[in-house]
């Protein structure tokens, strides 16, 4: 958390968000992932998982975020979202459908390499 807070995207981007102004965030995104690099910054995928954890919002708008099919992060983001905070028999409804979406992801490894 503390990483998150002082990482510059964080600061820059994060700031004043609400769930409807994250997706334009969430859209643009390039690549999921942890942290990265040898200061081990946040990648932006983490600073808004964080951002959806601080704002709780309703479980009606994150259900829109998994049900869309053109943005395939905000799908990755609305579902990790959902993974850690709903209840069992939720994930099973909302995130097993996810398992017939074969697209590739880009995942940023924590040497700061890319792979699919």
């Amino acid at each position: 958390k503390n990483r998150i807070h002082a990482a510059r995207y964080w600061k820059e981007q994060c700031f004043g968000l609400s769930a409807e102004s994250l997706i334009d965030k969430a859209v643009a995104l390039e690549c999921v992932g942890g942290t990265y690099g040898g200061a081990q910054t946040p990648s932006r995928f983490m600073c808004l998982v964080l951002k959806l954890l601080q704002l709780q919002p309703e479980h009606e708008i994150i259900v829109e975020y998994i049900k869309q099919d053109d943005f395939k992060y905000l799908r990755l983001l609305g579902a990790t979202y959902l993974r850690l905070t709903a209840a069992p028999k939720q994930i099973y409804t909302y995130l097993e459908p996810l398992l017939a979406d074969s697209r590739k992801v880009r995942i940023v490894r924590t040497d700061g390499t890319y792979e699919l």
